[in-house]
């Protein structure tokens, strides 16, 4: 790696020969490389967004010219890169883990991994009563599923509701031709836990 170029988040090289910037802003590919960096390698970021430690680019992305070059083939208008679908609790982004997938299917997952109650477990939070309240967030509405006397009820409920939500998600999206086959696919066998 050519180190006489001042290192991005103190691993990334941009070794690209074009412009990155266009009508005074970047491009998408390079917005889309520094924030995969940001969340990796920034400090500031990782102290926001704790559940981004551990997380790392290949080798080969650390090059904005390759990233570019999977950026340029798989990029969708208004996609987000998402490295967790394609292979659950994946921590390294790469051409072999990540993919482009719409805004809505983002935020499923998203929210999927990160509302965590006093039980530890994404959607249920335990009552001071020793019950389990489970739900979710769907459209920015929350979604009640119920409370109940054990965490597995608990546990169960939300897994079913998810996973459901998960195929339908799927199946509307693949139909109407808007993600690939393997997002589909990934969609299709989601597990809530």
């Amino acid at each position: 790696m050519n180190t006489k170029r001042k290192l991005v988040y103190g691993i990334g090289v941009n070794d690209y020969v074009g412009r990155i910037k266009e009508n005074g802003k970047h491009i998408g590919a390079y917005t889309s490389w520094i924030s995969m960096l940001s969340r990796c390698y920034g400090k500031s970021e990782l102290e926001h967004r704790p559940s981004y430690i551990g997380c790392s680019v290949c080798d080969e992305w650390l090059l904005f010219s390759n990233f570019k070059r999977w950026y340029d083939e798989n990029y969708v208008k208004g996609y987000q890169l998402d490295k967790d679908l394609l292979v659950k609790g994946n921590k390294v982004y790469s051409p072999q883990t990540c993919c482009f997938i719409p805004l809505e299917i983002n935020c499923f997952l998203l929210e999927s991994n990160s509302s965590r109650g006093k039980s530890g477990l994404k959607g249920i939070y335990k009552t001071r009563y020793n019950t389990f309240i489970a739900g979710y967030s769907e459209n920015g509405k929350r979604v009640y599923l119920g409370s109940f006397k054990t965490l597995e009820l608990a546990k169960k409920a939300y897994s079913k509701s998810k996973e459901k939500r998960a195929q339908k998600l799927a199946k509307l999206y693949f139909k109407k031709g808007l993600i690939k086959e393997n997002v589909y696919t990934s969609l299709l066998n989601y597990k809530a836990y």
